[in-house]
Order: structure tokens, then sequence, then C-alpha cells
């Protein structure tokens, strides 16, 4: 069972880097809509993951932290993205196979709801004449599904693993299919520090609509420290959280900071601030002959908090987005662990 999932991940890999041998132009924030996260815990630690010790959705943020898990769980979500102008909607499994090894997956599809007009007939002033059996919907949404293996060594104080994703874009009547890989590992120091590092698209991730027309995202790199601290003076313990930005990009900015405070396992508030997604630098490629660059200053930070209740089996989480431009994003989680 292992050696197949190993087998597997290696053959994504190598799928991954032949695809990149080929003439492309290196874009960055392609299939953005992953780094929204999969979780409502997520978004309220700003996306700050990467060293977090355990958490169900890691295949998102850091494949070897699902190697920390006891048991099996699957968490289903659903975010308002700028209070409803987008959607996302996300499951999560995760399993332990033994004492050091885990497997997980996740299914994401991301909705942006738009409608075809360009059919409706124009008045003589050149206006449309709007009749609703002339107006379709736009199939706008990018759709990822991921697999993730994780392991541990030495006394499980080290972590490694890794995720192949496979990712289908649909936008404007445009369809583009893609895979690639991301790994991550973490080192325990103390009970108290954890050291984390991922990287994601290794070998590039190449989104390909037809042999001309494609997209190429390059590798990105991103390391987080996290910082327990237990006391009966506070009942209960505090995740402190860092995260940096990009360590592959020329772009200079801070990274994101997060705290967990939780009472026992049972309640979990959340807060968080991160610089804003959407103020990245987004370049797109359509084609190897047609650039389209769209450049913005990574200076706007969004703020997050949320809160999380687990009774026994069940988790229940929510999480707030305050935009510096946008309305809020709302995310909602609901799981089971068994």
């Amino acid at each position: 069972m292992k050696r197949s999932i190993t087998k597997i991940i290696i053959i994504a890999a190598l799928t991954a880097a032949n695809i990149a041998t080929a003439e492309t132009e290196a874009t960055r924030d392609v299939n953005a809509f992953l780094l929204l996260g999969g979780g409502a815990r997520g978004v309220a630690l700003a996306d700050a993951m990467v060293a977090v010790p355990t958490d169900y959705s890691a295949g998102l943020y850091n494949p070897s932290a699902i190697a920390g898990l006891e048991k099996r769980g699957v968490m289903l979500s659903h975010d308002r993205i700028f209070g409803g102008m987008q959607s996302q909607d996300a499951i999560t499994f995760a399993m332990p196979l033994d004492a050091d090894h885990s497997v997980a997956l996740y299914g994401i599809r991301t909705t942006v709801d738009m409608l075809n007009t360009k059919n409706l007939p124009p008045d003589p002033s050149g206006r449309p004449i709007y009749d609703a059996s002339l107006i379709s919907k736009l199939d706008n949404s990018f759709s990822a599904l991921g697999f993730s293996y994780a392991a541990s060594l030495l006394s499980g104080k080290f972590r490694y693993g890794a995720t192949a994703k496979f990712i289908r874009s649909a936008w404007l009547e445009t369809t583009a299919y893609g895979a690639g890989l991301d790994g991550g590992c973490q080192y325990e120091f103390s009970k108290k520090l954890r050291l984390g590092l991922t990287a994601r698209n290794i070998g590039t991730t190449v989104m390909r609509y037809n042999p001309e027309t494609y997209e190429v995202a390059v590798p990105e790199v991103v390391a987080g420290l996290s910082w327990l601290k237990k006391s009966e003076y506070i009942y209960g313990s505090i995740l402190f959280l860092y995260q940096s930005p990009n360590l592959a990009s020329d772009i200079v900015g801070a990274g994101s900071l997060a705290a967990e405070y939780s009472i026992g396992n049972t309640l979990h508030f959340r807060v968080g601030t991160s610089p804003e997604i959407i103020g990245r630098t987004l370049t797109w490629a359509f084609t190897k002959d047609d650039i389209i660059k769209v450049e913005e200053s990574a200076q706007n930070y969004t703020a997050t908090c949320g809160v999380g209740l687990n009774l026994g089996r069940a988790v229940a989480d929510v999480a707030f987005r305050f935009h510096p431009d946008f309305p809020m994003s709302t995310r909602f989680t609901l799981g089971l662990v068994f």
C-alpha cells in the first residue's frame, strides 16, 4: 500500500516535470484559488498553517502535518467569498495508516457566477434586448483534486509529505486541465517549537487549454514557525504562528501572523493577519505569443478571526476574513472525527 502510494506521487512529479520542459512562459498566481485554503480553521489563522502540528486539511498547506493525526476525519466546508461574489466548497479526508504514515485527499470547487448575454439581439440604439431564453450561465469554476501521503522519522520529530494535485479551470467558455506536485516537511525542536517548510508547484504546474495555449505556475517556497504555550493560568494553551511570504518571489513583503487560544480540546478562538491575496502580483499567460500582465502592490492586509468547537467526534468551525477593498468573506466547516 505504502509503496503504491509512493509510486503514484513519483509518477505525478515526473509528469509535471516533463510537461514543464516545453517552451512556456512562467506565471504567478495561476490556480490562486488553492491559496484560499480548505477549512475554516486555516482561514481564521490567516492561512499560516505551514507549521501547524496537525490538521485534516493539511494537504493544501503542508502535507507533512497529516503524519501527526491519530484518527480518521472528514471535513466539509463552504466559503462565501467577498460577500457572495464567489463561493467555494471543499471536502477533506485524512487517516493514519499506522503510527508513522498517513494519507489524505481533498476536493475543492470555486465558482464565480456570471451570465452569458452575448446572444442577445440589439435594439436600434445598440442596446441588448433581454430575453431569458437567450441568457445562459457561464461555467466559471476552478476545481482541484489532491492526494497526499506523509511519514514521520526520528520518533515523530521529523515529518515529510507530498500532494499530487489535478486541476480543472473553466473561465469564459475556455477550459484548461493541469497537474502538479506540492511537498513539505516539519521539524519539532521541542514540545513548544516547530519549524515548517512547504514547496508548491514543484517542477512547475502547467494548465493547458490546447497545444498552443497554456499557463504555468512557478514554484513557491514558504516557511513557518509555531510556538505552543500551555499554562494553568490561562486555562488552556495558545498556539502562536508565523508564516513567511513566498521565499522564491521577487516581491518583498511581510508574512502572516496568527494565534489560536484553546480551552482544552473543546473551544478554540483564532485571530490572524496576512497580506491581501487580491493585492499580489498577477501574471496571466494566455498563449506563448500573447501575454497579459496585471501587476498590483502587495501592501494591503486582511484581518481574520474565527471560533471552533469540538464536541466528541463532531467539529464545527466558522471563520471571517475582512478585506480592505472587498466585502467580508465567511467560511463554515463541519466535520466528523472517528
